[in-house]
């Protein structure tokens, strides 16, 4: 439990650290990936917090591992969406 923990720990890190890093982007000549981008923006934090809520809440009886697919989902959407940002937006 101690390792998920500190796994779910360096997600949750790099997942908050991304989306401030990366704040909304605006649009110009790639509006797609910009569409992209601030779509993706909302459904990682809503995955974030239902997954910190859940292990706030479990006090050990819950692995949160429907949470944790989530918000491993819409991180991999997040990944998607810079890379493709970063290829055609700068």
């Amino acid at each position: 439990m101690h390792k998920l923990i500190r796994i779910v720990s360096i997600v949750i890190s790099l997942a908050v650290a991304q989306s401030v890093a990366n704040a909304p982007a605006r649009a110009d000549g790639c509006t797609v990936a910009v569409l992209d981008y601030n779509y993706i923006l909302p459904r990682l934090n809503d995955a974030m917090d239902k997954f910190s809520t859940c292990i706030a809440d479990s006090k050990g009886t819950d692995k949160c591992s429907n949470e944790f697919n989530q918000l491993r989902i819409e991180h991999d959407q997040f990944a998607a969406a810079v890379a493709t940002y970063m290829k055609e937006c700068r």
